[in-house]
C-alpha cells in the first residue's frame, strides 16, 4: 500500500519593518515574499531590491504585475485618453484629452478636452485656464489671465477676475454675475445680462453701466462716466457727473434727478437739480432747479428756482424764483412766493398776491407787491397815511393808519 505524505509550503515572509531592517534584500527571480504588515505579495526578478518590487496582490487592491514601459516606481501617472503616461506631480486628469501643460503641480483638469495650467482647478468639457491659479468650471469656460474664477458655461474672465454664470465675461480684476453678465476693466456687473465699463459696478437685470459709473435698477442705464443711477428706468444718458434714482433721468453734465415716474432734465441743462415726483427741467435750463410733484422749468429758462407742487417757471423765465403750490411764472428775473399766483412781468417782486394790485389799476413792471401788510398807528402824529413803518415790538413792516 502506497504512503500518502502532506506537503505545504511555507513563502518567505517577514513585516515591513524587517523587511526594510534586513538590508532591503534582492528575491531571486521568481521567489515570492509577503509582507505580513501591509497584506501584499511581491516576486522577485533577480535584480531589484525589495522597495523597488511591485506589489501583485493585497494592500488596497489588485496590483500589476508589470508597470508600463516607460514608468518606474514612484513616478506621478496620467492618462491621456489611450494610456497611461508620467508626468502631472500631484495633478488629477479625468476625461479624455484633458491636459496639464506648462509647469505641472497640483492641477484637477475634469472633462474632455479640459485643459489646466499649474495649480489650476478646471472642470467641464472644454473648460480651458491659459495661465496658473484659476478655477474654471462649466463647459466651455475660459480664463485667459492668472488667480481668476470662472464659473458657467461658455463664461470667460482675465486675470484676477470672478465670473460667475452662463456666457458671463469679465476683463481683470473685475466681478461678473449673473447670466449674459459682462464687466470691462475692473467693472463690477452683478444681473442678468448687466453691463460695466471699468472701474464701474452695476446691479440689476439688463442694467447698463459706464466707466468708474454706478448704475443700480432694472433697467438702469448710464453711458458717461462719473455717473449714479439708481431705480429702475433710471438713466443719465450721455452726461457725466450724473445723479439719477428713482426712475429718474439726468442727461446733462453734473445734474441730480431724483423721484419717481418722468422726473427728468434735458439737456444743455448743466449744474440742474430736480427732485419730486414727474419734476421736470427742459433743455437749455443751465443752474436751475425743480423741487416737488411736477414742478417744471420750461426751455430756456436758466438760473430758475421752481419749489412747489405744480409750481412752474415757463419758457425764457429765466433767473426767476417761484415758490409755492401752483405758482406759475413766465417772466424773467421775477422773485414770486405763494399759492396759486401768476406772474407775468420782469423784474418784479410777488409775495402772496397777484400783480394786479385792484380793480381797473394795470400792474408795474420794476416793482414789489406784497400781501398783507398790517395798518397801524406809529403813535408819530408827522406820520402820513399809508407810510411804510417798523414796528419794533412785533417786529413788521406796518403802514401807518389812520
Amino acid at each position: 500500500m502506497s504512503t500518502v505524505t502532506n506537503v505545504r509550503f511555507q513563502l518567505r515572509r517577514d513585516t515591513a519593518t524587517n523587511w526594510a531592517s534586513a538590508g532591503n534584500p534582492v528575491l531571486l527571480s521568481g521567489e515570492p515574499g509577503y509582507d505580513t504588515t501591509n497584506k501584499i505579495l511581491k516576486v522577485g526578478d533577480g535584480s531589484s531590491t525589495w522597495s523597488l518590487l511591485p506589489a501583485i496582490s493585497g494592500g488596497g487592491g489588485g496590483g500589476g504585475t508589470t508597470l508600463p514601459a516607460g514608468i518606474n516606481p514612484g513616478d506621478y501617472l496620467a492618462w491621456n485618453g489611450a494610456n497611461w503616461v508620467t508626468g502631472g506631480e500631484g495633478d488629477v486628469k479625468l476625461g479624455g484629452l484633458s491636459d496639464v501643460s506648462g509647469t505641472t503641480l497640483n492641477s484637477v483638469a475634469v472633462g474632455g478636452g479640459a485643459k489646466a495650467v499649474q495649480l489650476d482647478v478646471v472642470i467641464g468639457s472644454a473648460a480651458q485656464s491659459s495661465v496658473g491659479g484659476n478655477v474654471v468650471i462649466g463647459k466651455s469656460a475660459t480664463s485667459s489671465g492668472g488667480t481668476a474664477v470662472v464659473i458657467g458655461n461658455t463664461a470667460t474672465g482675465a486675470a484676477f477676475s470672478t465670473s460667475v454664470g452662463g456666457n458671463t465675461s469679465t476683463g481683470a480684476n473685475g466681478v461678473s454675475v449673473g447670466n449674459g453678465a459682462n464687466g470691462t476693466g475692473s467693472g463690477i456687473s452683478i444681473g442678468n445680462q448687466a453691463f460695466s465699463a471699468n472701474a464701474g459696478i452695476t446691479i440689476g437685470n439688463n442694467a447698463t453701466g459706464s466707466a468708474t459709473s454706478v448704475s443700480i435698477g432694472s433697467p438702469a442705464f448710464t453711458v458717461g462716466t462719473n455717473n449714479v443711477v439708481i431705480g429702475q428706468n433710471s438713466t443719465t444718458g450721455i452726461a457725466n457727473n450724473a445723479i439719477a434714482i428713482g426712475s429718474a433721468s439726468s442727461n446733462s453734465e453734473d445734474c441730480i434727478a431724483i423721484g419717481g415716474n418722468s422726473t427728468s432734465i434735458g439737456t444743455s441743462s448743466i449744474r440742474s437739480i430736480a427732485i419730486g415726483s414727474q419734476a421736470n427741467i427742459s433743455t437749455e435750463c443751465a443752474n436751475s432747479v425743480a423741487l416737488g410733484y411736477n414742478a417744471r422749468v420750461g426751455n430756456l429758462a436758466s438760473s430758475s428756482v421752481v419749489i412747489g407742487s405744480n409750481a412752474r417757471a415757463s419758457d425764457t423765465a429765466s433767473n426767476s424764483i417761484t415758490i409755492g403750490a401752483n405758482n406759475f411764472t413766465t417772466a424773467n428775473n421775477v422773485i414770486s412766493i405763494g399759492p396759486s399766483l401768476s406772474s407775468g412781468l420782469s423784474n418784479t417782486i410777488q409775495i402772496n398776491t397777484n400783480q394786479l394790485g385792484g380793480a381797473a389799476i394795470l400792474p408795474n413792471s420794476n416793482a414789489c407787491y406784497i400781501n398783507p401788510i398790517r395798518p397801524a398807528d406809529s403813535g408819530n402824529g408827522l406820520m402820513q397815511p399809508g407810510t411804510l413803518w417798523y414796528n419794533q415790538i412785533t417786529y413788521e413792516i406796518c403802514y401807518q393808519w389812520p
